[in-house]
């Protein structure tokens, strides 16, 4: 009885649902509603799946705001700690990708990017009425202001990215304390951010366990 007692619990150990991996998203795109869903689903796949973390790699001109801030709700939520990496060398993460990549509980660009330019624009470049205008770009700024000043970025400079359509290279990003670090590759973010301690926007503490782990893509 204690053989088949023991061998149960090792198969309901090796059967039960751990930390499997890190599971890699990649946006290369327009953020819209189709691109807002496979971030999600991913995500949510990497809850169940209990992942050690998720890498979105990410590389876009922006997009539409409501599925901007669909991503941002989900990474905010997200039960396993979600890390953006701006990449490879020569893409950019403007507009609606600034913001998704300052929500990130962990924020990396790749040398020789670049990020910003969020002043929120209409669909066909129409011009707005002054007030409108205004009213569109104090909403942008204060949701801004609402992630990064709790995940302990500089809220100050990143309102510039909306007020001033300032854009940052990935140096000036580091220096302004924009994000976390500098890695040139996936693997580079694993070896710079193993062993890390990170605070949640929950507020709860984690510390990162990235090494030995395997990525995996979500398709």
């Amino acid at each position: 009885m204690r053989k088949i007692v023991f061998c149960l619990a090792v198969l309901l150990n090796w059967s039960k649902p751990g930390a499997a991996g890190i599971l890699r998203l990649d946006l290369d795109d327009v953020i819209h509603p189709i691109t807002a869903e496979y971030v999600v689903q991913g995500i949510a796949q990497s809850e169940a799946e209990q992942s050690a973390a998720v890498i979105l790699r990410l590389s876009t001109p922006g997009g539409l705001d409501p599925s901007m801030r669909e991503i941002i709700e989900k990474i905010l939520s997200s039960k396993v700690p979600v890390i953006v990496f701006v990449g490879p060398s020569g893409v950019r993460a403007a507009s609606a990708g600034f913001f998704i990549l300052l929500a990130a509980d962990v924020a990396v660009m790749a040398p020789g990017t670049n990020t910003g330019a969020a002043h929120p624009v209409t669909i066909g470049g129409g011009k707005l009425d002054e007030p409108m205008s205004k009213k569109i770009e104090n909403d942008a700024a204060a949701y801004l202001r609402s992630f990064t000043a709790k995940r302990g970025r500089n809220a100050g400079v990143a309102e510039k990215g909306v007020t001033e359509s300032k854009s940052f290279t990935e140096a000036e990003a580091l220096k302004e304390g924009l994000i976390d670090g500098v890695a040139k590759d996936i693997a580079d973010v694993v070896e710079q951010f193993d062993g890390k301690a990170i605070r949640r926007f929950d507020g709860t503490s984690l510390t990162l366990r990235l090494k030995g782990e395997s990525v995996s893509s979500f398709e």
